[in-house]
């Protein structure tokens, strides 16, 4: 490796990459309107290119520091939620991110009862909530049924 110093060549045209003829081993080309860097790149085979250097911008909840990307902290225990009495209800961003959990309890059946006199099944549940529904129905004789080749 050679103490050669390193040549900028310097544009400002926007949009504007230098080609694998135009830059050297060893130079930079720094684009000043867009910001991006370039330099030549050339594999054991011979083969040379040019690689891009640019700013990464992650969006809402993403962040950048020393060239590491980080997700915002969305303030939600590690831990496992949910149990055979409770269930995870969970909070979702826009960015698809969890930034809510909390258990809710489960409202099990503590009761059932039927009143025959007026066809009414109740159900009882464990956060004392009734549930009823009305049950029609009709008599049946043998003039309802079907009998086939009886």
């Amino acid at each position: 490796m050679s103490n050669t110093l390193v040549k900028i060549k310097r544009s400002a045209v926007k949009g504007k990459s230098p080609s694998v003829s135009n830059v050297e081993l060893g130079e930079l080309a720094l684009n000043t309107n867009d910001g991006r860097l370039f330099f030549k790149t050339t594999d054991s085979s011979g083969t040379s290119g040019i690689t891009t250097l640019r700013q990464i911008s992650g969006g809402t909840g993403i962040t950048e520091a020393s060239g590491v990307l980080n997700l915002d902290n969305t303030s939600v225990t590690a831990g496992t939620y949910g149990s055979t009495t409770v269930i995870p209800q969970i909070a979702v961003d826009a960015q698809g991110r969890i930034t809510g959990v909390t258990n809710q309890t489960v409202a099990g059946v503590s009761s059932i009862s039927f009143d025959s006199a007026n066809g009414i099944l109740s159900l009882g549940t464990a956060d004392g909530s009734t549930f009823n529904a009305q049950l029609a129905i009709d008599a049946f004789d043998t003039d309802n049924l079907d009998e086939g080749s009886s």
